[in-house]
């Protein structure tokens, strides 16, 4: 996914409204197709209006940045993922539920001012969520490699976000120091379930 989202920025485009509904898993021969473009913009030229987006959406919304906006939502997708496939037990279902509940939590009790309730991976444009800490913390403890890139991925601050082409080397990177290559396919394996 993230090898699909930095050969859109290659194209000269980014996203802008990544999220669980717009990755589809390919049935034949593999591999994922990000979908939905409707939303997308040259990049360079920022995010356009003050649209209100999914919840996967970073603070940095009206921000022109490098393209890093569509990597936070790219990186929220995975958290909800990793959650779902690692933290999920004999529930991953009503666990992931649970985490979306909690988030949506944090938004009323954190940011009861703040007009944006669709961040419900930050608080107050400011920090992550402290139910999304709380799940990368226990994510640590099995894959910490691959949870430093999701909070690089993840940084409330758009300039300090790796690119996509970044981000793709990195997640390579942890992945393959968590699986060496004796053991790379039982491994990837876990991580697609």
């Amino acid at each position: 996914m993230i090898g699909a989202l930095s050969c859109i920025h290659n194209a000269g485009f980014h996203h802008n409204d990544l999220n669980t509904d717009n990755i589809l898993q390919k049935r034949e021969g593999g591999g994922y197709v990000i979908i939905d473009f409707g939303e997308s913009e040259v990049s360079g030229s920022g995010v356009c209006k003050d649209r209100h987006y999914s919840q996967y959406s970073p603070p940095d919304r009206n921000r022109d940045c490098r393209g890093s906006f569509d990597v936070a939502s790219l990186a929220s997708v995975f958290v909800e993922l990793f959650v779902w496939g690692m933290l999920g037990g004999n529930d991953p279902v009503g666990v992931l539920q649970q985490f979306r509940r909690e988030r949506g939590n944090d938004q009323c009790e954190h940011q009861r001012d703040f007009p944006d309730m669709t961040e419900r991976f930050y608080i107050n444009a400011e920090k992550l969520s402290p139910s999304v800490k709380t799940r990368l913390s226990w994510l640590e403890e099995e894959i910490p490699e691959v949870v430093k890139v999701l909070e690089e991925m993840l940084h409330v601050d758009p300039d300090k976000r790796p690119t996509a082409s970044e981000a793709f080397v990195s997640f390579d990177k942890a992945i393959r120091r968590l699986f060496p290559p004796q053991h790379r396919s039982n491994g990837l394996t876990l991580l697609a379930c």
